[in-house]
């Protein structure tokens, strides 16, 4: 037998042992960018749904209700590869709205638990132009 032969057959063998690797790279990095895609989509439905419930307080209207009106409506979308969706909602001086989920791969059980919080300050709009200008005309005065 030539030793030819036997040198082109190493090449599939070498190519079938590193394409498993190579295939657990690449989902892992697919996993990956689902876990940074709802991480992302979730701190930004937890900033709007934070800033709608100051928005509601600031017009007369309960900041709970509001912002957890707005968070329910995340709750119908899907996520890639996401699920145990919870979310909670705090009304103080703040509306603090937080979410709870976990990404899960195919292989191998993993989950990937995501934690998002935002809060956003309850502001009355008029006090607080009245200030900023009352500032500003003590600050022109003052020239």
């Amino acid at each position: 037998m030539n030793g030819k032969y036997w040198r082109k057959g190493s090449m599939t063998i070498e190519a079938s042992l590193l394409m498993g690797v190579i295939l657990l790279v690449v989902m892992g990095i697919l996993y990956l960018f689902f876990h940074v895609h709802n991480r992302a989509w979730l701190t930004e439905a937890a900033c709007e749904a934070a800033v709608t419930g100051t928005t509601a307080a600031a017009q007369g209207q309960d900041a709970y209700a509001a912002a957890a009106f707005k968070s329910h409506l995340l709750e119908g979308t899907g996520f890639i590869g996401g699920q145990d969706l919870h979310s909670a909602i705090s009304v103080s001086t703040t509306v603090n709205v937080s979410y709870r989920m976990n990404t899960v791969s195919v292989f191998g059980g993993f989950v990937w638990p995501i934690e998002v919080s935002a809060g956003a300050v309850l502001t009355d709009p008029v006090a607080w132009i009245r200030g900023v200008r009352s500032i500003g005309q003590v600050l022109k005065s003052g020239d």
